[in-house]
């Protein structure tokens, strides 16, 4: 169950690309949580013969989960009647939904890797949710056979494509409550009878979660895998020449294939972060951060890791673009004639050095002030070294410049494009005094009225009224600290400070607000009579031939309607990179 404004937003994205009678449907499921074929006949007053047709299309997209009722998770009561056995009960893919937003820099990003044809792939498994090997033929007549097998080989193996089963139908509560429910029924047949009739401890709830999520995660991977058959890597014995040959893996036509939005979430994640580091510095930072980037691109796998595998120097240079300078961001003497490899460590020195630190530095040793920012995660760095104990280490702790190799730390450049977002919206709202204020209770942690009013070099007439309206929004919070047992106001003491993941949280929803309110509003423009009859018009075989057939009036009227269309896509994706900032990319060091 979504609520109010996430509904909205994916009833929007529902009917734009499926029509009204599908939206009608997602708009009950979303609103309503897990609901029964019965349930939806009554609440969507649809004939059973659509809604039944609406969840065969939502299924083969992917956007529904079904599971029987007698399965551990739905032993519960729906919509204030239960369920007869084994009744299918039906919820609706938020997330999945929300991703078909970035459809369109899915299909930028196929290209820019795979060529043409690895767009026209891509767009051809997205339009049909999920196809079989066997029915590309029929979908892209215009790859050949050895065409298509070599770009879906390819993309498998590069995890831009994926297989899934049924066992992929179910969400993953109802995967987990089974998988826990099968722990425990081999635990109380292993065990003896009077260890199965005591209750299970808290300790022991958690430790069958624990190895529940892991066996589940492991059949997730054998169903993500099941497209490519002999993918290890084995030496054949009877080569011609005695030399062994890599075993070339073969595509299972049977097995449903479809994109894995995994992979080009990392893609675009991998270009936020390039974008950061040359906000943050310059051209030179930028391409090689792009280089780590590129040369540890095998071992990201989701966007909730930590950080990259470790990479060296000469890894990196590998990656870098031959006609790339780097001396050109860099300022010394005698610097366009120094060697690549000095070039790269002073970047990397860069890149590895926190902002709190070089603060820390300047001021002649580490204040209070460097202490806050560096906690405050606003000033981490990008790179850290690799110890030889398995830690990490950065240039303001000690001994880390010594160190060849680097890996990219996802937590802080996350918190850095979090605050980013966070800046523009207050900036927006309440002005640059607002931006200062919570900037600075971000860097130093919790403070009271007074010094926050002092280090903002504010008046507290002016910080005041500042900070309740921030708290109002909950963009700031309240510390209440007493001196005493009898909690009274005057014997207590009050702290500001700024919970990241409860501002994030509001400006999302805001966000998500507005993506609704651009997609009506071009819904709206579209849907005028007379322009949705000149556009009927347009799309006739003898006006597109001939555009002359139009007027001057009529040319002019589809010349301004194709210019609001235009500056309303760009500001659906400058939401959306937001949105993919805010909700997609998780505060891994809060």
């Amino acid at each position: 169950m979504a609520d109010q404004v996430t509904t909205r937003l994916c009833v929007w994205i529902v009917k734009s690309h499926f029509g009204d009678i599908i939206a009608s449907v997602v708009n009950v499921l979303a609103s309503r949580g897990r609901l029964t074929f019965r349930q939806l006949v009554v609440f969507t007053k649809i004939r059973p013969r659509a809604i039944r047709a609406t969840l065969l299309v939502l299924t083969q997209h992917s956007l529904l989960w079904h599971s029987s009722s007698t399965s551990a998770s739905n032993n519960v009561l729906l919509g204030g009647k239960e369920t007869d056995e084994g009744e299918e009960v039906f919820e609706f893919n938020v997330d999945e939904c929300l991703l078909r937003l970035r459809f369109g820099k899915y299909l930028l990003i196929a290209k820019e890797l795979f060529g043409d044809d690895g767009l026209l792939l891509v767009q051809t498994i997205l339009d049909h949710g999920r196809l079989r090997f066997s029915d590309l033929e029929s979908k892209i007549p215009e790859l050949d056979r050895s065409t298509r097998q070599k770009l879906v080989r390819k993309m498998l193996q590069r995890r831009f494509l994926k297989s899934t089963s049924e066992y992929m139908n179910k969400s993953r509560t109802d995967r987990l409550a089974e998988m826990e429910h099968k722990v425990l029924t081999m635990e109380s047949k292993n065990n003896s009878a009077a260890s199965s009739s005591a209750l299970a401890s808290a300790k022991r709830l958690g430790e069958i979660r624990i190895l529940a999520e892991e066996k589940m995660k492991k059949l997730e991977e054998e169903a993500a895998s099941l497209a490519l058959k002999g993918s290890e890597s084995s030496k054949t014995s009877n080569s011609v020449k005695g030399k062994g040959r890599e075993r070339v893996p073969t595509i299972d036509e049977a097995v449903w294939l479809r994109v894995n939005f995994t992979a080009f979430n990392i893609q675009i994640r991998n270009s936020l972060i390039e974008e950061a580091a040359r906000a943050r510095y310059n051209e030179g930072a930028a391409a090689v951060m792009r280089a780590i980037l590129i040369g540890t691109e095998e071992s990201q796998l989701s966007l909730s890791d930590l950080r990259t595998e470790s990479i060296n120097s000469h890894s990196i240079m590998q990656e870098i673009q031959e006609d790339r300078d780097l001396s050109v961001g860099l300022a010394g003497k005698n610097i366009s004639a120094s060697p690549m490899s000095s070039l790269l460590k002073e970047y990397i020195h860069i890149l590895s050095g926190s902002d709190a630190s070089w603060a820390a530095a300047s001021n002649g040793g580490g204040t209070n002030a460097g202490a806050g920012a560096s906690q405050g995660g606003m000033a981490k760095p990008f790179l850290t070294y690799s110890s030889s104990s398995g830690g990490t280490t950065t240039v303001g702790g000690g001994t880390g410049s010594g160190s060849s190799k680097v890996h990219v730390e996802f937590g802080g450049v996350y918190r850095r494009l979090k605050q980013a977002v966070l800046d523009g919206y207050i900036r927006e709202r309440w002005g640059l005094l607002a931006v200062r204020v919570v900037r600075i209770l971000l860097s130093m942690g919790k403070m009271d009225e007074k010094q926050l009013a002092k280090v903002a070099m504010i008046s507290p007439d002016d910080v005041r009224p500042l900070i309740s309206v921030l708290s109002l929004s909950s963009i700031v919070s309240l510390q209440e600290v007493p001196k005493g047992k009898d909690f009274m106001p005057s014997r207590t003491s009050y702290f500001w400070y700024v919970d990241l993941a409860r501002a994030t949280k509001v400006v999302l929803e805001t966000l998500l607000k507005t993506m609704a309110n651009i997609m009506e509003r071009k819904a709206a423009e579209s849907e005028m009579p007379v322009l949705k009859t000149l556009l009927e018009a347009r799309n006739r075989t003898d006006v597109a031939e001939d555009e002359s057939l139009l007027t001057i009036p009529e040319k002019q009227l589809l010349q301004r309607w194709e210019e609001k269309m235009m500056k309303f896509n760009v500001l659906e994706t400058r939401v959306d990179e937001a949105i993919f900032i805010l909700r997609e990319l998780p505060l891994l060091d809060a």
